[in-house]
């Protein structure tokens, strides 16, 4: 009989050393998995600039500009006309979240987003329910901070480490600190059917150097952007870097036609935070190659496609 007691209490003496090191194991286990998560989201890398749009019946692009609290908003009416990268021509407003769920391709609103702020918009909030399309007229700038709870109700490509983060920093923000841009200022009306559009020329000209990086403009690396097909959409892949602080020195034809994917060349300047940053906006491989004169070569390849202007 004591025997017995004495081998139960040896068992339950085991069984609970097994459970502890099972617990141990597991919660060294998620907090490895939850320190890789942060390591490689907004809390680690804190960007000095961060825009994203928030779609819906008020779209909306921010740019939030984390360093010194400076922040910008710019309203983007239903019914204003933009031009919608990879062939897909001019669109109201209002019907891109019905085009975006017809061709399940959210990515569609970084590109149109980004055409038309000449910006890095590296995130969307978006529903994905229904296909929707949002009718109004043009409303006078109401400046006001991102919506906190579409920021994690919605769908997007925000991890949710970084929709805390952009919450986190939405919260911070102050109704003061935040510019909002007259989108009237640089929308035209279309002669031949008065459609209102938003004009790329009156907007890097009334808005140049608003959203531009002090890190870009520090490091001050110049880049060629080599193209096979389209000047056009070079051109305006060129807007983007120039007016986020880049400096595009060249745009040339490439005579190379195989290449696939894009490629960031450049001269040993993997660190720099301008290579960084193109190579993980447009998803290109960055590597170590001859780039002639210039600092940085940005490889169009399958980007003339995905970001092709009509």
């Amino acid at each position: 009989m004591k025997k017995r007691k004495r081998a139960k209490r040896k068992q339950k003496r085991t069984s609970s050393g097994a459970s502890f090191f099972v617990f141990l194991a597991t919660s060294l286990v998620i907090g490895l998995l939850l320190a890789y998560a942060l390591s490689g989201s907004l809390w680690s890398t804190r960007p000095e600039q961060l825009q994203f749009v928030v779609y819906g019946s008020d779209t909306r692009v921010y740019s939030l500009g984390l360093s010194e609290n400076i922040h910008h908003m710019m309203r983007f009416p239903a019914n204003y006309k933009v031009e919608v990268p990879g062939g897909y021509g001019q669109y109201r407003v209002g019907a891109l979240g019905h085009l975006v769920n017809s061709e399940d391709k959210p990515e569609l609103l970084l590109h149109t987003f980004s055409v038309a702020n000449a910006a890095f918009v590296q995130y969307y909030f978006y529903n994905d329910q229904g296909k929707e399309v949002f009718y109004s007229g043009s409303e006078k700038e109401k400046v006001s901070p991102p919506p906190l709870l579409s920021l994690f109700q919605m769908r997007s490509n925000a991890t949710f480490f970084d929709r805390a983060y952009i919450a986190y920093r939405s919260l911070q923000m102050k109704r003061s600190e935040i510019i909002g841009i007259n989108i009237d200022e640089v929308a035209e009306k279309d002669p031949v059917n008065g459609d209102t559009v938003l004009s790329m020329s009156k907007l890097r000209d009334t808005y140049a150097g608003y959203l531009f990086n002090k890190t870009y403009r520090t490091e001050r690396y110049n880049v060629q952007i080599a193209y096979t097909k389209s000047y056009k959409t070079a051109v305006r892949i060129g807007s983007i870097l120039e007016n986020m602080g880049i400096r595009v020195a060249d745009i040339s034809a490439s005579n190379v036609k195989d290449k696939k994917g894009c490629i960031v060349r450049h001269l040993g300047i993997e660190d720099s935070q301008t290579v960084k940053d193109i190579a993980a906006f447009f998803s290109c491989d960055s590597i170590k190659a001859d780039t002639g004169i210039h600092d940085i070569v940005l490889e169009l390849g399958e980007l003339e496609r995905s970001w092709e202007i009509n």
